[in-house]
């Protein structure tokens, strides 16, 4: 199938990527592979990326803006702000989970590209934090948080479920043991602020 669109080439390109990095590792997917992969001319994948790397670093980031907009849609599913809040925090450690369960090679994969997931992490954990502040500022403002500083909140509720991620030390455990620490913790962190 013709590829025709700039917008459907960088489709088809972040598709390919996908695939073959969670199938092959990034160090042995090559520009020619993917180029392959997506039924693209190699120069053509060089019009739309200039390396491997940006070409990694777009596919990283728009399984972020989708993993980002799935985390925001289901915490905006509850009507009390706590629950909100609790929705949130816990999602954001389940459904990265789910993510790297979907793809044996996933680890491997964001193992290699190390210095891309760095940088993407921390923009993931910027969005973050300032969506759940801005659920906390709901929270004060409906008299539900005693809290005074939604951003330092946000920050300590993030930092304190970071060690249950995938590729923490912490995180080498099956779903549910995960879900085991996690629910009890979340609950912790949100009695620490209800009123």
């Amino acid at each position: 199938m013709a590829v025709s669109t700039a917008s459907q080439q960088t489709d088809a390109l972040l598709d390919a990527a996908g695939r073959l990095f969670s199938r092959f590792g990034y160090r042995k997917t090559t520009i020619d592979d993917i180029a392959r992969e997506a039924s693209i001319g190699k120069g053509t994948v060089y019009l739309h990326f200039e390396s491997k790397e940006l070409l990694a670093q777009a596919w990283m980031e728009r399984k972020q803006d989708a993993l980002f907009a799935e985390l925001t849609s289901l915490a905006l599913e509850p009507q009390d702000p706590l629950a909100r809040i609790e929705t949130f925090v816990t999602q954001r450690v389940l459904a990265r989970h789910r993510l790297f369960e979907r793809s044996q090679l996933a680890e491997e994969c964001f193992a290699e590209m190390k210095e891309l997931v760095r940088v993407s992490r921390d923009r993931m954990l910027k969005r973050e934090q300032e969506f759940l502040a801005g659920l906390i500022n709901q929270a004060i403002a409906a008299n539900r948080a005693s809290v005074t500083n939604a951003d330092e909140t946000a920050r300590s509720f993030l930092y304190a479920t970071n060690g249950l991620l995938p590729l923490s030390l912490l995180s080498q455990m099956p779903l549910d043991s995960v879900s085991d620490v996690l629910l009890p913790l979340v609950a912790l962190l949100i009695n620490s602020i209800a009123i």
